[in-house]
């Protein structure tokens, strides 16, 4: 890497780690009395809740303030965050604003072609690795994912880092329901992976248009989810982010998985590393707690899954294993689906289902 390049690559680190912005427009936002605070997404026209360290970020962009005024300025409210944690939560928030067209945020768009192939054609969202853009790959005609790293939870050189990690990781794999590596490159210092482009709704969206799946259709989604995270643990990897954002089905009706950024190495059974958390409410108690983390991790995210497909909204990140099993109770499940969820969840990891177990509960092959 030149000289010039390690520059501009620290300028566009340091803009996108503390990002700047003009203010465009506001939401509007109230703190209704004895309420948590709410802000006014225009766009959708609801009121939704916020932490009162938003509100107060909103407060410091109406004043003229900038990035740093706005973290200074949450602190006061910031309750049980730690002024990192704020600064990782403005950092996504800063981003939302922008992409709902309240902010403009000056940082160099990427070119219109990556590697004098793939043209881009979207933007497919930004995480906390990198941005992801459909493409157009000009010599298949086919369309394609190039993803690289310029995410918001970390800098450049750890976002790149973590970025041939994935790339590693999506070699691995040969399942149809996981997206096939087809190339990396490097350009303008970063690293750029290309991967198939999958196609079709997220279990999420499914269930947002038409609520809960059907009993036979809700196992046979869980059975394919549950086989493809099968394949990651033989090749050596646990999953962790079973969400329904991140599975989806596609126009043939199979299942596939989308993202596999924080998949982690295992043998036999137990995290190499510790293992980063995935989203909150599909995760284990020993996820969280960074200890033990394991194949059994992913069945208790599989069981979190289950219930999200039987109750049409996900499980409560907080929830005791009694609360999860009152939560059980209220759905309306065959026991035996219902004691298999229960067993998926249980604190002890021990106590849970092989996912051979869990396959054979669903009606899969052993």
């Amino acid at each position: 890497m030149t000289g010039e390049t390690t520059r501009s690559l620290s300028m566009l680190d340091e803009a996108r780690y503390r990002p700047e912005a003009r203010v465009l427009r506001l939401p509007a936002w109230r703190e209704p009395p004895g309420e948590k605070p709410a802000v006014l997404i225009d766009r959708v026209n609801e009121w939704r809740p916020v932490h009162p360290v938003f509100i107060a970020s909103l407060e410091s962009l109406r004043d003229g303030g900038t990035f740093e005024d706005a973290v200074q300025r949450a602190l006061p409210v910031r309750g049980e965050l730690t002024e990192t944690h704020i600064r990782i939560l403005f950092r996504r928030w800063f981003w939302q604003l922008r992409n709902e067209g309240y902010l403009e945020i000056a940082l160099p768009e990427p070119p219109e072609v990556f590697a004098d192939r793939y043209r881009r054609v979207k933007e497919l969202g930004r995480g906390g690795i990198g941005i992801a853009h459909l493409c157009l790959d000009e010599r298949s005609g086919e369309r394609v994912v190039v993803k690289h790293a310029w995410g918001y939870l970390s800098r450049i050189d750890k976002a790149d880092r973590l970025m041939r990690a994935e790339s590693a990781v999506l070699q691995a794999f040969d399942h149809p329901g996981i997206p096939r590596h087809l190339e990396s490159f490097e350009q303008e210092g970063l690293l750029h992976v290309v991967r198939d482009f999958v196609d079709g709704e997220s279990f999420g969206a499914r269930v947002a248009r038409s609520g809960p799946p059907a009993a036979d259709e809700r196992r046979a989604l869980l059975r394919e989810a549950a086989g493809i995270v099968a394949h990651m643990h033989e090749r050596g990897y646990l999953f962790l982010d079973p969400t329904p954002s991140n599975f989806l089905t596609r126009p043939d009706g199979r299942v596939a998985v989308i993202d596999v950024g924080i998949c982690r190495e295992h043998k036999d059974g137990l995290a190499l590393k510790q293992a980063q958390a995935g989203s909150r409410g599909y995760v284990g108690p020993e996820v969280v707690a960074h200890d033990g983390i394991g194949v059994w991790s992913d069945v208790f995210g599989l069981g979190c899954l289950h219930y999200y497909l039987a109750a049409g909204k996900p499980p409560g990140h907080t929830w005791t294993q009694a609360e999860r099993a009152d939560a059980a109770a209220k759905l309306d499940l065959p026991e035996d689906e219902r004691a298999l969820l229960l067993s998926c969840w249980r604190d002890d990891p021990g106590a849970r289902p092989t996912l051979t177990d869990l396959l054979r509960g669903l009606g899969g092959a052993a």
